[in-house]
């Protein structure tokens, strides 16, 4: 019995050791951010106006402003 948890625990390290000799051959850093599309002022202006004209219970509203907490939350995960 001690023979085998012995031998699954250096399987276990054997397998620690070249997990973390194969990570330190990776180069580069990633960003795991999805792109942000950037929108010109005409855009925005357009929108803005297009959005105004919304009833306070439209669905299409309430949609628009979970996008602009998203595209918030995505700034930040950019910007680090």
């Amino acid at each position: 019995m001690r023979q085998s948890k012995l031998k699954t625990s250096s399987y276990v390290l054997a397998s620690l050791l070249c997990v973390s000799l194969l990570t330190g051959c990776v180069r580069g850093v990633f960003n795991t951010c999805p792109p942000v599309v950037v929108y010109t002022h005409e855009q925005q202006k357009k929108a803005a106006t297009e959005l105004g004209q919304l009833e306070t219970d439209s669905a299409v509203l309430d949609m628009m402003l979970d996008y602009a907490k998203l595209r918030e939350q995505l700034g930040y995960c950019i910007s680090d």
